[in-house]
């Protein structure tokens, strides 16, 4: 997709981007020698910029390490305030943030829209099964199966915790869920597609395929025997 049609389809949803502010986060392992924190700060930050015509009421921010804050409706100016003056904590805790997106969705505090969330983080939750339980929760009051696309974003080349993301993705339905809303990606494939071709395509993969529609060919009508005289119209 191109980046008009990616807008076109994110323009449809409700978004949340929750990022981990653990101390990990200081690693400089990210391109251009630049910490992970650095590298999805200026991701969020094109994120902004990218969509400040299509997003009307922008999208939500989370911030997560032991505790959480959430702050909705951001602006670009207000997100690089955000990030420059968080400090970074211990704890990968990314439950609350999630609890509280999804608490305020399912209440219909963010429209009616479906909702897409981003969770980057540089490593697994220091409790994957409180993740996972939020989640399957959340599945249970989902109409549809397209209504939530949830998908977790490693940044930095650590593999920690790279078995539990994939439990997320596909698991969760053998253990619960009522819906399969999860996909991952890894630093590689968040590098090549961006924060915003990274959420584009968690909420493609979690559509429904569209039916082929088209009508059949009709079938050319068999040619009646010679024998067989012509019927008669009266």
């Amino acid at each position: 997709m191109n980046t008009t049609s990616q807008l076109q389809l994110l323009s449809t949803r409700n978004v949340a981007i929750l990022v981990d502010r653990s101390t990990s986060m200081h690693e400089k392992d990210c391109p251009g020698h630049i910490s992970r924190w650095r590298w999805i700060q200026e991701q969020a930050e094109l994120f902004s910029e990218q969509t400040a015509g299509v997003l009307n009421e922008r999208f939500t921010l989370g911030l997560f390490s032991h505790s959480y804050d959430i702050y909705p409706n951001v602006s670009l100016g207000q997100m690089r305030q955000l990030f420059n003056r968080t400090h970074l904590k211990i704890g990968t805790h990314p439950e609350g943030a999630l609890r509280e997106i999804f608490d305020a969705y399912f209440r219909g505090a963010m429209g009616s829209k479906p909702l897409a969330i981003a969770i980057v983080s540089d490593g697994e939750p220091n409790d994957p099964e409180k993740v996972a339980d939020v989640i399957r929760q959340a599945t249970w009051q989902m109409k549809s199966p397209d209504q939530v696309a949830i998908t977790f974003l490693q940044v930095g080349h650590g593999d920690e915790g790279a078995e539990n993301l994939r439990e997320f993705d596909q698991q969760l339905r053998r253990h619960g869920a009522k819906y399969d809303i999860v996909d991952t990606k890894n630093f590689y494939e968040l590098q090549r597609l961006g924060l915003l071709g990274a959420l584009v395509s968690s909420i493609k993969a979690h559509m429904p395929a569209v039916a082929n529609t088209a009508a059949p060919k009709a079938k050319p009508k068999p040619k009646l025997p010679s024998l067989i005289p012509a019927m008669r119209h009266r």
